[in-house]
């Protein structure tokens, strides 16, 4: 769980944007019409925009992938994206503790040395679509892989939490409630697969035989389902690809072979309602595993790991001049302002602290906005004193994703008037 910490200066009124930490939303369920995944992001086994399509293609999100983050692509509608290229040499789990039902605190990895080609991961990539009219979350996740001689399973997280690695060979930050598990299959042939989703539960103990959505698949891990998912694996080799790639055999330089390419998407606000999972929390990173089974206890072998920063939350503010002191030892200023949700998910919590005043206002969905000082932002009266003119004063923001707040992750960003 986190708490996003922002900090800005202002005289004359300017804007800031923060990336939300990690943590979980908990809320009512509801009911809600699904979103096919592929009505927002193109999920054809293939990685070029159809020019008769509104929508993008991996093409436009992941430019040449060599930044995580988009590289030189474009957003193409999403959130957020990513596009991380495997390192070298590649680093892979480790360990007995390094399983998808026991906390990242547990896991380890090395770099590779045994894990099969057909397992090897070279680039993975992610996306965030809020749908419209729906307002849906959609996340769509995709990979490729070194060789193509038999099927391989894969799994996706996205964390709520920064997950880094650490250079002993374990795992910085842990899970959080409400963390989304996606499992599916690289299919050798081509064609589409079964997309599995689960969210982490930590009142999961051992799962039941055959678990309904709701209903706990393996300690920590509750199942969602698949009736609002999708994935594909392409048919036909592609060639067009906008980053680099080297197939073992079967393709070559820039050609990715059939069964090479995975895709696959989700419709998690209807998943989490069906389910009582509640509200979909934002995430900040993101992780793309191949393992040895589409089992929730599989082994896990190959994994691409990096930065998913889809929360934001951003503050404008301005600062008046009311009235001087007669003995001119100063003047006397008011401030307001508007804190926006601009990111992919419901934030709690939200604060706005300016001149040590605080302002209370509550949670804010996705494009939200509320006033400080107001009915909905409430707190102090909203002057202050200086002895200078004009005059540079600070405000600083914070909110959570989760509606307890607990936990902390600080991300200060800062900017002088």
């Amino acid at each position: 769980m986190g708490t996003i910490y922002g900090l800005i200066r202002y005289f004359n009124s300017k804007r800031f944007w923060a990336p939300l930490g990690a943590t979980a939303i908990l809320a009512t369920a509801t009911v809600a019409w699904a979103v096919a995944p592929t009505l927002v992001f193109e999920l054809d086994g293939n990685v070029a925009d159809d020019p008769g399509n509104t929508i993008a293609d991996w093409n436009t999100l992941n430019g040449d992938c060599t930044v995580p983050g988009g590289g030189s692509g474009s957003a193409g509608g999403s959130n957020t994206r990513t596009c991380i290229g495997s390192e070298n040499p590649p680093k892979i789990f480790t360990q007995g503790g390094s399983k998808d039902p026991l906390d990242i605190s547990q896991w380890h990895w090395k770099p590779a040395d045994t894990v099969p080609d057909k397992d090897t991961i070279t680039h993975a990539y992610a996306a965030s679509y809020t749908a419209s009219p729906s307002g849906d979350k959609v996340v769509v996740v995709g990979g490729d892989r070194f060789a193509v001689n038999g099927d391989a399973n894969i799994g996706a997280w996205f964390f709520q939490q920064n997950i880094t690695l650490n250079s002993n060979g374990t795992f910085s930050g842990v899970h959080v409630d409400h963390d989304v598990f996606l499992v599916s299959a690289f299919v050798g042939g081509g064609g589409t697969a079964v997309l599995t989703a689960y969210e982490w539960d930590s009142t999961c103990g051992n799962g039941v035989k055959n678990p309904a959505p709701g209903q706990c698949a393996d300690n920590n891990l509750r199942l969602l389902g698949s009736l609002d998912t999708f994935a594909i694996t392409n048919s036909s080799a592609i060639s067009n690809e906008t980053w680099s790639y080297l197939a073992k055999f079967g393709g070559g330089t820039n050609t990715m072979p059939i069964g090479a390419l995975f895709e696959g998407g989700a419709d998690l606000t209807t998943l989490f309602a069906a389910s009582g999972a509640g509200a979909v929390p934002c995430f900040s990173s993101f992780l793309l595993e191949t393992r040895s089974s589409q089992s929730t206890s599989a082994v896990l072998k190959d994994f691409v790991l990096g930065a998913f920063p889809e929360c934001h939350i951003s503050l404008t503010k301005g600062c008046q001049c009311t009235a001087f002191h007669p003995d001119g030892s100063g003047f006397n200023y008011s401030f307001s302002g508007t804190v926006t949700n601009d990111g992919g998910g419901t934030v709690f919590n939200v604060t706005v602290t300016d001149q040590g005043k605080t302002y209370s206002c509550g949670s804010l969905g996705t494009g939200q906005s509320k006033n400080f000082p107001s009915a909905d932002c409430t707190g102090p009266a909203n002057t202050f004193s200086a002895t200078t003119f004009p005059t540079t004063n600070q405000a600083s923001a914070t909110a959570t994703t989760d509606p307890g707040g607990s936990g902390t992750t600080r991300l200060p960003w800062t900017r002088r008037a």
